[in-house]
């Protein structure tokens, strides 16, 4: 509590739950029936609730704005679903890093005793930048707000009354998706990398997300003159704004570092260097050697099985369309994801090939993420039995 009662306090809690690896604590392991992640989000809520109690141990809980909220959609592929019969981002399509309302609308809550009425709703259309302009109206900071007037718009309205009309300007969620109050644009063809000026109307779907919040819907067909005029306004948007496309930003740091000699970073006292796979660097008995070598062996394995299937959708003439990018592709130095890019886009799959395709690159991931957490508990287990 600070000294001062008149003096105000700001908490910013960036929590680590439930990003990547998930590993809950024992206390919360099967309490959510969908695995690591649910219980990762029991564990979240837990914490959450730690929170609240100590305002209202401290006699802040009424004086006090409390805001809770995400910085992306779940990451959670079509096994997953299957696995566990759960729908972590629930009617929304996509997740993480994509441009459908799974990969950006998250949940957000506030609480303030006296000034916002228990479970009260809004369909007030929000973005996380218009967390500085309602602040700085809260506060009677003018010169924030005047500041920040191009993409942060206050929305302390419709805390105070949810009900209240609030018509916010256009925004984007990076190059790939566009929306103006109930209408969307999703830029789902091409290259992801690509920015606004490499987009083509051509490439987008239509969407209206009072109606079709599964984005299931194109209405380019229907909404012809509607989708070319949010076009416009998207190709606006960006040419006002001093943005960079993700692509261009990676480039321009890996040629930086072409440049730069940087000495190896000092390590800290007490912390422990890193193996290539990003996990600590500690001594293993050799029963947790056993461990690694088997997980690597089923790793393996499993990853081979899934690229066999994928290698196995492929007709003869997309196999040789691939190769033949990968090569070109090579031979003007790309690698990373502009590589894999190439290559996706030389097999022209058809819908049924690309879902399946999606669904069996999705299960690669999967196995991926699943073999590294099970590698992560293994150094934990040796971390906690050699804390030095």
């Amino acid at each position: 509590m600070p000294k001062n009662e008149s003096e105000p306090l700001f908490l910013y809690y960036a929590m680590l739950e439930p990003h990547t690896p998930w590993l809950p604590e024992q206390k919360f392991a099967g309490k959510s029936g969908a695995g690591p992640y649910g219980d990762y989000m029991v564990q979240l809520d837990h914490e959450l609730g730690r929170v609240l109690a100590a305002l209202k141990e401290s006699g802040m809980e009424k004086d006090t704005l409390v805001f809770f909220s995400s910085d992306n959609g779940a990451l959670w592929p079509e096994a997953d679903i299957e696995k566990y019969g759960h729908r972590a981002n629930g009617p929304l399509a996509g997740g993480k890093a994509r441009p459908e309302e799974g990969g950006h609308r998250v949940p957000f809550i506030a609480r303030w005793p006296g000034q916002i009425s228990a479970g009260t709703k809004t369909d007030a259309l929000i973005n996380h930048t218009d967390m500085l302009a309602t602040l700085a109206e809260l506060l009677e900071v003018e010169d924030v707000a005047r500041d920040a007037q191009i993409d942060s718009h206050s929305f302390l309205p419709v805390l105070r009354e949810p009900n209240v009309e609030h018509e916010r300007p256009a925004m984007a969620v990076t190059a790939g998706s566009f929306r103006k109050g109930d209408w969307k644009l999703t830029f789902n063809r091409g290259r992801r990398s690509a920015g606004p000026d490499e987009r083509d109307v051509d490439q987008a779907s239509l969407y209206n997300l009072t109606d079709d919040l599964g984005e299931t819907q194109d209405l380019s067909q229907s909404q012809p003159e509607r989708k070319q005029q949010l076009f416009a306004a998207y190709r606006k948007y960006f040419a006002t704004r001093e943005l960079k496309p993700l692509a261009i930003k990676v480039a321009e740091r890996k040629q930086n570092a072409k440049t730069q000699t940087k000495p190896a970073p000092a390590r800290r006292a007490g912390t422990r260097p890193k193996t290539p796979n990003g996990l600590p660097d500690v001594k293993l008995s050799k029963q947790q050697q056993t461990k690694v070598t088997a997980l690597k062996k089923a790793f393996v394995q499993r990853r081979a099985e899934l690229q066999k299937q994928l290698d196995d959708l492929l007709t003869e003439d997309q196999k040789q369309a691939r190769d033949a990018a990968k090569k070109k592709a090579l031979a003007e130095g790309k690698g990373g994801v502009k590589l894999r890019t190439a290559m996706d886009e030389a097999l022209n799959l058809t819908p049924d090939q690309k879902k399946k395709f999606n669904k069996l690159r999705q299960a690669i991931q999967q196995a991926t993420r699943e073999y590294r957490e099970k590698l992560q508990e293994v150094v934990q287990d040796s971390s906690e039995a050699d804390p030095s």
